[in-house]
Parts: structure tokens; sequence; C-alpha cells
């Protein structure tokens, strides 16, 4: 099982890295609708789940000596995944709270719209009469 899990993982921080990449470029070229805090957090989980994916194909090929050593390198693997699951959260708690920003402004627009709509149509109901 331990090459084709190896293989496995190396297959998907590999994909997980171009995926980095290409978001990496939006961002670079203003395409992106996430803010640097978010890239940086997105680039700081991912980072650290191919670190996970690493420690997974190399710990499956290990022979530990004794149960402390073991728990310790999957408890560090464990600590790393988890680390990556908080700042995941993080970043979607900013993503949430940009979104908010962008709706509240939306409806401030649209509001300030009809309100101009509604003036130019009573000023010319009051033009005919």
């Amino acid at each position: 099982m331990g090459p084709w899990l190896g293989a496995v993982s190396g297959l998907v921080a590999g994909a997980l890295v171009a995926r980095l990449i290409v978001e990496w470029q939006r961002y670079q070229r203003g395409e992106h609708i996430i803010s640097g805090t978010q890239l940086g957090l997105r680039v700081a989980s991912a980072l650290l789940v191919v670190g996970v994916l690493a420690m997974l194909a190399v710990g499956v090929q290990l022979e530990f000596r004794t149960v402390r050593s073991a728990g310790l390198y999957w408890g560090g693997c464990a600590l790393f995944a988890g680390v990556a699951m908080l700042l995941a959260l993080v970043d979607l708690f900013e993503l949430r709270k940009r979104a908010r920003a962008r709706r509240a402004e939306l409806y401030q627009r649209m509001s300030a719209y009809l309100h101009e709509i509604r003036a130019r149509r009573n000023a010319r109901q009051a033009e005919d009469q």
C-alpha cells in the first residue's frame, strides 16, 4: 500500500501546487477578487497540506522503533493538518466578510439609483401638471 499512497499523495500535491500557481497568476494580473491576506492564507494552507501529504507518504514507509516516536510523528502530521484546516476557516470567514461588504455596497448603489429614478419621475410628473 505504501508506494501507491506515495504516488497518489504526490499527484494530489502536484495538482494542489498547480492550482496554487494559477491562483497566484490570476491575483497578479488583478483578475481575482480575493485580498492579499486571503491569498497568503491559501498559500500557507496549501503548503501545510503538501507537507502533510509528504509526511503521510514517508510515514507509511517508516518503521518506528517505539510507540512514542510513532505518536510524535503522526501527532505532528495531525497538527499540521489541523493548522491547515484552521487557516482554511479563517480564509472562509474573511471571504464571507468581504462578500457581505460587497453585498451592502451593491444594495446601497441600487437604493441610490432607485431614489434617482423616483426623483426624475416625480420631476416629470410635476412638469406635466
